[in-house]
C-alpha cells in the first residue's frame, strides 16, 4: 500500500520520503497507536451494542411477565367472583363466606358452624383464606383465626387437608392426585370438606401430633377441649 502526504508548501510526500524525515520507529508507533485506538472503539461499540441487547432482552422478558401475570390475575378475579355470587345465592347451611372487602377478591373470611352431633357442634369459627394470582390453578391457603385443637389444623391455625394441597401426584405417595386439589375444585368444596374434617379427623395426619394422639387415645379428654373451644367462640364462660 502506496501513502502520498502533502506537506504545509502544498508539495507531495511519499511515505518513504516520511519514513526518512520522522523515523521508520516513530511511523511505526503512530500507526499502532491509530490500530489500538480503532480496536478500542470497536471493542467499546461491541459492548455497548451486548448491553444494550440484554436491556432489550431482559425489558421484554418483564413486559412479558408481568403480562402474564395481570392475564391469570384477571382470570382469577373472574372465577372468585363468579364463586362468590354462586355462594351468596345458594349458600351451603352451617357456612358464610366472601371477600374481606370488595376491592381485595384475594383475601375471604369464613365462618364454620360446627357439625351437628360431633364435640364441635354450636361452635362459630372464623377462618380466612388468602387466594393466589393464579387460581385456580393453585389452591388457596386457609387458616383458622381462633384457637383450635384438631389433628388437621397447626398450632397457628394453618388447615392440613388434601384439598388444599398442591395439585399431582404426592411425593410422599399417601395422597392420590383425586384427592389434591384440581381447577375443578372450589371454595365451596373446600368449605364442605373442612366440616367433614371437623367431624371426622384423620388421626394419621401430622398437622397436629398431641390432637392426634389425644383422638386416638383419649377421646373424653378431646372432647372436652373441644366443647371449652365451642363455648370460647360463642364468648362463653368454660364449664
Amino acid at each position: 500500500m502506496y501513502f502520498k502526504f502533502v506537506t504545509n508548501h502544498g508539495s507531495q510526500m511519499s511515505r518513504f520520503d516520511l519514513v526518512g524525515r520522522l523515523g521508520p520507529v516513530q511511523i511505526g508507533l503512530q500507526f499502532t497507536s491509530h490500530v489500538i485506538n480503532l480496536l478500542r472503539d470497536y471493542v467499546v461499540h461491541k459492548l455497548q451494542l451486548l448491553l444494550y441487547r440484554r436491556k432489550l432482552i431482559n425489558f421484554m422478558g418483564t413486559s412479558i411477565k408481568s403480562h402474564t401475570e395481570n392475564m391469570m390475575a384477571g382470570s382469577a378475579l373472574r372465577r372468585l367472583m363468579a364463586e362468590y355470587k354462586q355462594l351468596t345465592l345458594n349458600p351451603p347451611e352451617g357456612i358464610i363466606a366472601g371477600p374481606v372487602n370488595e376491592e381485595n377478591f384475594f383475601e375471604w373470611e369464613a365462618l364454620i358452624t360446627g357439625p351437628e352431633g360431633t364435640c364441635f357442634e354450636g361452635g362459630i369459627f372464623p377462618a380466612k383464606l388468602q387466594f393466589p394470582p393464579d387460581y385456580p390453578l393453585s389452591p388457596p391457603k386457609m387458616q383458622f383465626i381462633c384457637e383450635m385443637f384438631h389433628p388437621n389444623i397447626y398450632a397457628d391455625g394453618r388447615v392440613c387437608i388434601s384439598i388444599l394441597h398442591a395439585p399431582g401426584d404426592d411425593p410422599m405417595g399417601y395422597e392420590t392426585s383425586a384427592e389434591r386439589w384440581s381447577p375443578v375444585q372450589s371454595v365451596e368444596k373446600i368449605l364442605l370438606s373442612v366440616v367433614s374434617m371437623l367431624a371426622e379427623p384423620n388421626d394419621e395426619s401430622g398437622a397436629n401430633v398431641d390432637a392426634a394422639k389425644m383422638w386416638r387415645e383419649d377421646r373424653q379428654q378431646f372432647n372436652r377441649i373441644a366443647e371449652r373451644l365451642v363455648r370460647k367462640t360463642l364468648d362463653l364462660s368454660p364449664p
